[in-house]
């Protein structure tokens, strides 16, 4: 089933130009964004969640047509690069904020929220206050707010940042952990090719606002459909080349 689908979008950033973008998202996909900073990433997370507008094409989120939903319909958990966590509240309370605008009933909010916890290994910082937070403590509790609203389809920009290694691999480790056993379909934007190596995951390489190709890591890197995409996955023997068909047709560069 297709959770997320986008045709042709296209939005803007200030000078900054993002599109079109053919996209689609099934249930249980894990999809990695990369590409290098000012390649649109971030720029299209925002779109898909509604926090930024998008100038044309197409959107859709669970058969619906999304292009000018409201971001608080779009039931999506966004967990971003700084965590966003409100300082002003516990850990418990960070994580509870979102089920607010969830309608289910209390024991079902409760039964979640538990499971979430569990998940998420935030049971013990509960009753911390956000400034006391490491920085690997800091995204796993944005990522059990992100979760306890039940998304559809859950954001993850640039997750593992600024954390050290140790906590690098904890917290890689909790994410695949959570899809194993949600298995939201994730999008998880990283300008470091090594964290798709570590997911089960397909990869797509965006460069100046457009995707270049979409394929597992290592089709990526074995079979790429565009010089920077062999670059960016790490291709060094890389010469232009002139292709001669046998029967005569077109002589192609590449």
């Amino acid at each position: 089933m297709t959770i997320l689908a986008t045709h042709a979008l296209t939005a803007r950033a200030g000078d900054f130009e993002l599109g079109p973008i053919d996209l689609s998202l099934a249930a249980g996909d894990y999809l990695v964004l990369l590409g290098p900073s000012g390649g649109g990433k971030t720029t299209l997370l925002n779109v898909l969640a509604g926090l930024l507008l998008m100038q044309a094409g197409e959107l859709v989120l669970g058969g619906e047509a999304a292009n000018e939903m409201a971001t608080q319909r779009r039931n999506i958990g966004y967990v971003r690069q700084s965590a966003a966590l409100f300082p002003h509240l516990s850990v418990e309370q960070n994580i509870r904020f979102g089920q607010r605008y969830v309608s289910a009933d209390r024991a079902a909010r409760e039964k979640t929220f538990a499971q979430m916890v569990e998940l998420t290994g935030t049971a013990a910082l509960l009753e911390r206050r956000i400034g006391k937070l490491s920085g690997g403590e800091a995204r796993r509790v944005a990522l059990a707010r992100a979760l306890v609203t039940s998304p559809k389809v859950l954001l993850l920009d640039e997750p593992l940042s600024m954390l050290d290694p140790l906590a690098r691999r904890a917290m890689l480790e909790a994410i695949a952990h959570v899809h194993d056993e949600l298995g939201t379909a994730t999008i998880h934007v990283t300008h470091d090719q090594a964290e798709a190596w570590m997911l089960p995951c397909r990869c797509t390489v965006m460069r100046e606002g457009r995707l270049l190709q979409i394929g597992t890591p290592e089709a990526l890197r074995d079979r790429p459909a565009h010089t920077f995409v062999a670059e960016f996955m790490g291709g060094r023997n890389i010469y232009p080349a002139r292709f001669t068909p046998c029967d005569g047709g077109a002589i192609a560069d590449v």
